[in-house]
């Protein structure tokens, strides 16, 4: 926020809205816009108020948020706003506005909606409900019209089909058309979905970017003059709107209602979650609700919220699996794995929440934060005495990230690790996907003294002339390797290959997923160096690792006691 502010102008502008959030009641609202009429901050009891999130309101033009908005070229000092929540819900507000560096240049001028909430009288509670029924800009019926529609088919028992969809990028197209252009848009879309209206079908406008068709009969998508193909084509014609010509993309989501002890919220939850699951098919751009399919849908949505919620309650843990030297009879090692144990969700294995968080960029934070708690321990264990190298596995997308290295490197300041014990997991096929970038990140990582390991080696197509070219301490050999060592010939082959292949490279290895001690003796006559499994420890709590290692339980575990 106020990024284009110096130090002192955005203190001052900090200040003052302090100032106000102490002075005001706990109802008043407080907008900070731009001179692109664009939200920078809203108290937090905007979003007590419309049940938003951050994500939706800072950034958007505060003309999204305003219901009957009228375009004005000019700010006047009083401000009157109808602001409608996420239920439909009208809240009449009336204040200040303040101008807030107006001599300065347009980029740095702002100004601040002081509003407070105001009464409605029966009059006006007249005038808005009926205010409420439509849309302001397309004219058609809202969200709460739809409602009045469908709750009313339910209760007379008549069957009908909801299609729900949702225009791609509609509202950043709203946001950079501005105000008076992204009405001229609105009148468009509004203009062409009311093409479709008949006696069995009619159009609704749900949300800034959603829309709603109520269908009497039976929508069969495949047939060539279904509603469907027709909602379709609307949205492959192009809008010219000014000089700006806009392509159009819909996701849509289609329920059928036949139950009548059905709620409007239940069709309706079905179809949004249909359209979500448009979102995510290759073929076509519409999909039918079905329980099990949305259900997997809804469940990545929720497990991507319950992460977010996650990272601010610090609900992650490490878990640490001991690596042992199978020359020197020893642990050296340890690899640092992450749990999550969620209110909500119970226990939630990796498997499941590490692609939805790279798919969200939420890895960036939680790689962040494995890094620092895995370094934290290294220097705690080693203030008791126990020194071990740390592993921790880096994820494709936090690698690529543009300050992974800083990071890594300001951690390493901050918690004083010794570069030289912590040692980067990253899988071949990251480095061959971006072959130059990762060869800078690599080296830029040894300049700092970390190691750098390749990990699940042997399932991807890193050949001898890469592993010469990159700077690599250790090969992982892949556990798919070595758990069918002693049953597939082809593996023992394939693993004694790796060994020997590294030792020529002077690579360290380390075979993961032993299981066996049959597994163990061959890899301890091949001359691996290390090993990990659940043969010799399953991974281990922080606390546990320290009396584990005091038990003496490698010596006894490899037979030397």
């Amino acid at each position: 926020m106020l990024d284009n502010l110096t130090g002192k102008d955005k203190q001052e502008l900090t200040y003052i809205i302090e100032r106000f959030n102490q002075a005001l009641d706990r109802e008043a609202l407080l907008i900070l816009i731009d001179s692109e009429d664009k939200i920078q901050y809203v108290s937090e009891s905007f979003y007590r108020v419309t049940g938003l999130h951050k994500h939706q309101v800072l950034n958007s033009h505060y003309h999204l948020f305003e219901e009957g908005y009228v375009p004005s070229r000019s700010l006047t000092e009083r401000k009157e706003m109808l602001i409608r929540n996420e239920n439909g819900a009208i809240h009449p507000y009336s204040g200040t506005i303040l101008s807030i560096f107006e001599n300065s240049p347009p980029s740095k001028r702002y100004a601040l909606f002081v509003l407070q909430k105001e009464p409605l009288n029966e009059k006006d509670d007249q005038v808005k409900k009926k205010e409420v029924l439509i849309d302001e800009f397309t004219l058609m019926p809202n969200h709460q019209a739809l409602k009045k529609v469908i709750s009313k088919k339910i209760v007379n028992g008549s069957s009908f089909t909801l299609i729900f969809f949702e225009i791609e990028r509609f509202k950043s197209y709203l946001e950079d058309l501005g105000p008076f252009s992204s009405e001229d848009l609105l009148i468009e879309v509004g203009v062409r979905l009311k093409s479709l209206q008949t006696n069995d079908v009619s159009v609704y406008r749900y949300g800034i970017d959603e829309f709603c068709l109520v269908s009497d009969e039976c929508v069969v998508p495949d047939t060539p003059r279904s509603l469907i193909t027709k909602l379709t084509d609307l949205f492959n014609r192009e809008v010219t709107i000014g000089k700006q010509v806009i392509k159009l993309s819909v996701n849509i989501g289609i329920t059928q209602c036949v139950d009548p002890a059905i709620s409007f919220e239940n069709v309706l939850d079905q179809a949004r979650s249909a359209m979500r699951c448009s979102k995510e098919t290759v073929e076509c751009n519409f999909t039918w609700y079905d329980s099990t399919a949305c259900s997997l849908y809804e469940k990545k949505l929720l497990i991507e919220k319950r992460l977010r919620t996650a990272l601010i309650e610090n609900q992650f843990h490490l878990v640490y699996q001991p690596q042992i030297d199978l020359r020197q009879k020893r642990v050296v090692g340890v690899e640092a794995l992450i749990r999550w144990q969620d209110r909500v969700l119970g226990v939630v294995p990796p498997s499941e929440f590490i692609p939805i968080a790279e798919e969200t960029g939420l890895i960036i934070d939680i790689g962040e934060w494995v890094i620092e708690e895995s370094c934290l321990q290294a220097n705690k264990w080693k203030e008791e005495g126990l020194t071990l190298r740390m592993s921790v596995n880096i994820s494709p997308v936090q690698f690529q990230h543009r300050e992974f290295l800083d990071n890594v490197k300001a951690t390493l300041s901050t918690t004083q690790m010794d570069p030289a014990f912590l040692n980067i997991e990253i899988t071949e096929n990251q480095l061959l996907y971006h072959l130059s970038k990762g060869h800078l990140i690599l080296e830029k990582l040894k300049k700092q003294g970390v190691q750098i390991s390749i990990d699940d080696f042997g399932t991807g197509y890193c050949t001898y002339s890469y592993l010469k070219k990159f700077p690599i301490d250790t090969l992982k050999i892949d556990q798919s390797f070595i758990q069918d060592l002693s049953i597939h010939a082809n593996d023992e082959a394939i693993v004694t290959s790796i060994i020997d292949l590294a030792r020529n490279l002077n690579i360290n290895v380390i075979a993961e997923g032993v299981e066996s001690r049959e597994v163990m003796s061959f890899l301890d006559d091949s001359n691996c160096n290390e090993m990990q499994g659940y043969f010799y420890c399953k991974p281990l709590m922080a606390d546990d690792v320290k009396q584990f290692l005091h038990d003496k339980k490698a010596e006894t575990m490899l037979g030397i006691s």
